[in-house]
């Protein structure tokens, strides 16, 4: 009987030892499950941010670009506002010198008549 108690308490013993062994498995398999899932988390996260940077420089390239397309049609506007205003004071410089021409003209018209009426004078006089 008491080699049958002992057999019996060595079975029990030794369905604890596997239950616990069972136990320190299932333990450590749902530990690397877990550690493999915050690595696999800590990866996803690290790609969002990644993916968060690129869009951010993708966005700034993009800005930088309209930036840059906005300098030029300034740049385009105000050389085409100092060419108009360089024709313009071109135009106003030529219209003075042909006033200025036209008034010498006149002034030498005068003078020729001025010249021929006293030429006019001199040689009726000389007739006289």
């Amino acid at each position: 009987m008491e080699k049958a108690a002992a057999e019996a308490a060595a079975r029990a013993d030794a369905e604890r030892k596997a239950v616990a062994e069972m136990r320190a498995h299932e333990e450590a398999v749902a530990r690397a499950k877990a550690e493999e899932k915050a690595r696999r988390d800590a990866a996803e996260e690290e790609l969002r941010r990644i993916e968060a940077r690129r869009v951010a420089a993708e966005a700034a390239a993009l800005a930088a670009e309209a930036k840059a397309a906005d300098d030029v049609a300034r740049l385009e506007r105000e050389a085409a506002a100092r060419a108009e205003e360089k024709a313009r004071q071109r135009a106003e410089e030529k219209r003075r010198l042909a006033e200025t021409a036209e008034a010498r003209i006149v002034a030498m018209a005068r003078e020729v008549e001025r010249a021929n009426a006293a030429a006019a004078a001199a040689e009726a006089a000389v007739v006289a």
